[in-house]
């Protein structure tokens, strides 16, 4: 094999992609030369980099096998294994029948070793939306439920279309091996079902299911948390205890300003209509009284609510009531 010499001769029965020049020829000439002398000194890597610029300019049966000779060398068994067959097709045109005696051997081996996948879609959208890469790389989408030859080692095969979410999955090919890539497109508006899964509770904290939320507004605001546990003990009584003393000064302070109003009153009642009743210190005391009431009354309701609230009950059910005539607290107990 190493010591094939290519021919140069312009190809009867096959044609080219473009008639090269014949500078072009003696480029493709000189950069085969330089790649055997890399072959022979085991260097494929370059040898196959001179080929490749070779077959660009004017391909050959010749050039073709020593492209598949390198790409075999450096594990591109796929690769190495299309350049063969194509150096086989174009010598049976060309007849050229020293190319044909070598690539028999290496062609019927690599056949043996190459990895092939097999990649079958379900689901798949109708005409020419479904969109195949290999390692990123595009694929025809004929190559569906063929053996697909590759490369040893990991690949990722991917589908993509239109309205569907984007399905892969990974394969480890190993030689000789044929491996089924099983695909199931799924439309990008319906996620495929999977197990629910559930937040861990914290660890050493009582949970409390939050209560429906009632009369909710249009934009879906959230209903405040739910309060974390309940209060115990004498707390809630003396918050109300001390709302009861609350509310009976206030109503003891409004009784004893009604009682200075009526002395204010008789008083004036007995003072001649042509004279000035001056009843202002008792006007004052009533001011003060009353404004005593109201404040007593409202630290008797904060009392009280917060006596409901921190006892457990539904402080939304609560009603405060306060006047300058009494109060009225109205709760719900659970």
């Amino acid at each position: 094999m190493a010591g094939m010499f290519i021919s140069f001769s312009a190809p009867p029965a096959r044609a080219q992609s473009h008639t090269p020049t014949k500078e072009e020829t003696q480029v493709a000439r000189e950069l085969f030369e330089k790649a055997l002398l890399d072959e022979r000194g085991k260097d494929y890597a370059a040898a196959l980099e001179k080929l490749e610029k070779a077959v660009a300019l004017y391909e050959t049966p010749g050039l073709r096998f020593h492209l598949a000779f390198c790409e075999e060398k450096l594990g591109h068994l796929a690769a190495a294994l299309a350049d063969y067959d194509r150096a086989k097709r174009n010598a049976e045109i060309e007849g050229k029948k020293d190319v044909l005696a070598e690539v028999q051997g290496p062609l019927a081996s690599l056949s043996k070793r190459v990895p092939r996948i097999v990649i079958r879609i379900q689901n798949a959208p109708k005409g020419d939306a479904l969109t195949l890469t290999l390692d990123e790389r595009p694929l025809q989408a004929a190559v569906v439920g063929t053996d697909l030859p590759v490369d040893p080692g990991r690949h990722r095969i991917t589908a993509r279309a239109t309205g569907f979410a984007v399905e892969s999955e990974v394969v480890d090919a190993s030689e000789g091996a044929t491996q089924a890539v099983n695909l199931t497109m799924h439309s990008s508006a319906v996620a495929p079902a999977g197990p629910a899964t559930t937040p861990p509770a914290a660890t050493g904290a009582a949970t409390e299911t939050p209560p429906p939320s009632v009369g909710g507004t249009a934009s879906g605001t959230a209903a405040p948390a739910a309060r974390k546990g309940k209060s115990s003990g004498a707390t809630p009584w003396l918050l109300a205890g001390g709302g009861v003393v609350l509310a009976g000064g206030g109503v003891a302070a409004l009784l004893i300003a009604g009682n200075q109003a009526s002395s204010a009153k008789d008083q004036c009642a007995t003072v001649p209509r042509w004279a000035v009743c001056d009843a202002s210190s008792e006007r004052s005391t009533i001011r003060a009284l009353d404004g005593l009431a109201i404040g007593a009354f409202v630290g008797a309701a904060a009392l009280f609510t917060t006596a409901i609230v921190t006892g457990g009950h539904n402080e939304e059910s609560i009603v405060v009531s306060v006047a300058p005539q009494g109060i009225s607290l109205t709760g719900v107990f659970q």
